[in-house]
């Protein structure tokens, strides 16, 4: 979702939906945060060969490059 948001150029805002019922919910919104702007770093590191696994339409080729840029 976030690469087509930006590949559309969204300028809008992104919302969370979470109820954080047994963690502390601050904390809990605060990683959801930290995932998305290593997400947005990602992407922006990553443009070309994302676009490039787009297209190609291949889940077992864009698989390794998700486990790559997860761990």
């Amino acid at each position: 979702m976030l690469y087509w948001l930006d590949r559309c150029c969204y300028q809008g805002w992104l919302s969370m939906d979470q109820y954080p019922y047994c963690e502390d919910a601050a904390n809990a919104i605060g990683e959801s945060i930290h995932w998305l702007r290593r997400s947005e770093r990602v992407m922006k590191k990553r443009q070309r060969q994302m676009d490039r696994l787009v297209v190609g339409n291949n889940a077992a080729a864009t698989s390794p490059f998700l486990r790559e840029v997860v761990v």
